[in-house]
Order: structure tokens, then sequence, then C-alpha cells
């Protein structure tokens, strides 16, 4: 369902936040088949495809940057082979620059450039689900205004949403400073300074990792950039504190140790 014309919603408030995708947005789950992603989990195997090999993978959702079923927002809608992406203009999303072919595509070796939703065109070249993924030319690209807001994070690999390739991220931390050169390179760099992030994920587990980030709210403040993204700090400072209790009660005990033995 591809939602309300943008022209049309005289009447409907329209939220101006970075959503993402919305409600009706859904993924292909290892043991589970189409989820939407209301229904979508922490730690669920969400069919995607590995940046490094091509291969299609299996990986698990590690952080939501947004898990908001109510409220209209606008999203772009890229339509190819068939499929319909919806997703916000800032959000990124893979297309094929150089050695667009099948066989490439799949042994890794297409050349992917990360662009943002809102500056897609009819003509360039996506990734498609297929039964095996594909290459596509965009034939449409419309906004409609759509309820809900999701942000899935998995690590290492993009992600298939309604039959189309989409990077997990969208603009965050340094797109207001970043200069034009810079934008193809940002999902790669918030990956690196999500590592931590996943790093906690590892070590808590899904149901922890959901409590930190909606319980406690770590990641609607990561989200909010008028506050400096304190959840991102916070979750920094939650992977930096064991690791320093750590080393402290290392230094204390080998500290002892010397002093007994000399």
């Amino acid at each position: 369902m591809k939602g309300l014309p943008i022209l049309s919603l005289v009447a409907l408030p329209v939220e101006e936040e970075n959503p993402c995708f919305p409600a009706s947005a859904s993924v292909e789950v290892l043991g589970r088949g189409t989820v939407h992603m209301p229904e979508l989990q922490y730690g669920d195997l969400v069919r995607s495809r590995d940046r490094s090999t091509g291969a299609v993978v299996h990986r698990p959702v590690f952080l939501f940057g947004h898990r908001e079923a109510a409220g209209a927002r606008p999203y772009v809608h890229i339509t190819a082979a068939g499929r319909t992406l919806a997703a916000s203009a800032g959000h990124f999303v893979p297309v094929c620059v150089a050695r667009c072919s099948t066989r490439e595509l799949r042994e890794g070796a297409a050349v992917m450039e990360n662009r943002r939703a809102g500056v897609v065109r009819v003509g360039d070249v996506v990734v498609v689900a297929a039964p095996l993924p594909d290459l596509a030319e965009v034939v449409a690209v419309e906004v409609f205004v759509s309820m809900g807001a999701y942000n899935p994070y998995i690590r290492g690999a993009d992600l298939f949403v309604d039959g189309l390739l989409a990077s997990p991220h969208s603009d965050w931390l340094l797109d207001p400073v970043a200069p034009g050169w810079m934008v193809p390179h940002l999902p790669a760099i918030y990956e690196a300074l999500l590592a931590p992030v996943y790093g906690l994920y590892c070590v808590v587990g899904p149901a922890t990792a959901e409590w930190l980030a909606h319980g406690v709210g770590l990641a609607e403040l990561g989200g909010q950039q008028q506050k400096f993204y304190v959840g991102y700090w916070a979750a920094m400072a939650l992977v930096a504190a064991p690791m320093a209790l750590g080393s402290a009660a290392m230094f204390v005990v080998g500290r002892a140790a010397f002093k007994h033995v000399f």
C-alpha cells in the first residue's frame, strides 16, 4: 500500500523527522516469513545482501532508531521490477553505478553507490530480491504520505524491504556538516560509529538491548539532533564503563601482586 498522495493531505498533520520506513513496509525474516515493521523484533534474522561478498544472508536486528506506529510522514516510493520501496527522503539506497550485470552483482563485484532516496531517479539501477538478487531499472519515483516510522539496523549488510534493497542507514550524526563528496560514504561511517552498540547487543542479548534502547530511551535520544544525539553517547558510556572497570580491577590486582612478590 503506497499511502495517500502528498498533495491531498490538506488537513492531515505531517511529521518532519527522518523516519526511514513506514509501518506498512515488510521484510523477510528467517523462520517467520514476511514480517511488517510493527511485528519486527530485536534478534529477528532479516534477509539481506552481504556488502562484501554479494551473498544472500540473514542478519539480526540489533537496534531500532525509530519504532513508532502513529504519525503521518512523507515517504519516497521507488518502484522497480514490480516492487516498491517506501523510504524517507534522507534514507540511503544502494544504486549500481558500474559492473551492473547479474553475475557481477551476485559475486559482489558490482559497484554500488549509496544515494538518498530523495535523489534516486527513474533509470537508476537498484537491486531487487527476485528469488536471488538481481538488478532492475527504477521506473517510477513518487512521494506519498504513510503512517508510522521504523528504522531497523543490521550489520555488514543491506536489507531487502518490500523486495528492494535498502541500506539500514539514514541521515544522522554527520549529515548537517558532511560535504557532498562524503555523502555516499556516510553509511560506512555510521556503521563504524554503531559498532559499540552492536557489541553491546552481542553481550546483553536482544531483550536487554531492546530495554536499553526503548525502555531507557537511548534510541530515541540517539536520533534527536537537537539534543546532540545523547543516546549515542550514553550507549558509548554503557560500553566503555565495564571495560574501564575491568581495566581498573586488573590494574589493582596486578599492583597488589607486584607488591606481594617484591
